[in-house]
């Protein structure tokens, strides 16, 4: 496996910059995630990594070895694409195998490759079968099994799910990652999920309009957004802003006039900001809570989302345990101070440390 690194790694289309300039590195074995909505880079920049995409700009390596000019076929890599891209005519067996057989490996390596690949991802009984004669879950393993047969440096995937129903999701992102923990390979995931990045990830790079706002665990993304863009991107239902100022007592004032608690460094200030609080930081306090009328329900079973007015801002609150709860009352909230996020109302930074 292999270290992959990026310098000042730059796209553009003409006039149009895809991708402005990027640094990264990705360390050996680990699984990263690059995660961002629908035109924020993150395929053009695996699909550069991959050398189907040429750059504009910049310095690709895998390994010691510098890969802008190198063939996508002799860059040691294998990629997922979110369309399992089988063959109809050719066996699980056949489709797996094709890389090898092209290489001229020899038959008996050859299948023992399959076979290790097949075990690993439960694909030993179907080796026989065809695509067509396979679920949607069982094609993707077929894939991937085709990535594992090569034991290539670097693993890339590409929305592998996007096609699967959520249940099988679900599943398949647990297989993914144990398969990672199994092989220990170096393994760039793009998605625009935010839970899949969550769930997967040692780290995430969350990419926005070509650039990259944030790259770290998790929960350092979840409990230390950089900006407002992570913050709201990182974390379901999405945090909640409300606009204000901080005022001389150390409170924060919302521009209704609600006071509300935050541990910040950050001292009396005219300048609007934004508090951020996330759905499942808000808590009933019947003594000094601040009133929430309750405007939609929304029951998932271990979990209820509600969704209403607080202080005459839209807000979502999440319970783990909450019942009898109707549209139209009015419980008593309050945010738990330590986990507010204060963020600069024009550039988006999160200023309280």
């Amino acid at each position: 496996m292999a270290k992959v690194r990026l310098d000042r790694v730059r796209k553009t289309f003409g006039d149009v910059v895809v991708l402005p300039g990027i640094d990264l590195t990705i360390e050996n074995e680990e699984f990263v995630v690059l995660v961002g909505p629908s035109g924020c880079g993150k395929s053009t920049l695996l699909r550069m990594i991959a050398g189907l995409d040429d750059m504009t700009s910049g310095t690709i390596s895998i390994g010691d070895r510098i890969v802008n000019d190198v063939d996508a076929r002799d860059r040691d890599i294998a990629m997922v694409f979110q369309s399992y891209a089988l063959y109809p005519h050719k066996t699980v067996f056949e489709n797996m195998s094709f890389a090898l057989k092209l290489q001229g490996v020899e038959k008996a390596v050859l299948r023992r490759k399959v076979d290790e690949a097949a075990s690993i991802l439960g694909l030993t009984n179907l080796l026989d079968r065809y695509p067509r004669q396979l679920s949607g879950g069982q094609r993707q393993r077929v894939a991937m099994g085709r990535a594992i047969v090569r034991d290539p440096q670097v693993f890339l995937f590409d929305e592998p799910l996007s096609n699967l129903d959520a249940k099988l999701r679900v599943a398949m992102r647990t297989e993914i990652r144990s398969l990672h923990q199994r092989l220990r390979a170096t393994s760039i995931y793009v998605t625009h999920d935010q839970v899949e990045a969550m769930t997967m990830a040692d780290r995430i790079v969350v990419m926005n309009a070509g650039r990259i706002e944030q790259v770290g665990t998790p929960m350092e993304l979840y409990d230390r957004p950089a900006n407002v863009f992570v913050a709201n991107f990182i974390g379901s239902p999405a945090i909640n802003l409300l606009p204000g100022r901080m005022g001389q007592n150390g409170r924060f004032t919302t521009s209704g006039g609600a006071s509300l608690p935050v541990q910040s460094a950050v001292g009396a200030t005219p300048r609007p900001l934004l508090y951020g609080i996330r759905p499942e930081h808000l808590e009933i306090d019947h003594e000094s809570g601040l009133p929430f009328r309750v405007e939609i329900v929304e029951p998932t079973g271990s979990q209820v989302i509600l969704y209403g007015d607080l202080a005459g801002n839209p807000v979502y609150a999440l319970f783990g345990d909450l019942r009898g709860v109707t549209v139209g009352d009015t419980l008593k909230l309050s945010p738990r101070s330590s986990a507010a996020h204060l963020f600069d109302e024009h550039t988006g930074t999160r200023l309280n440390s």
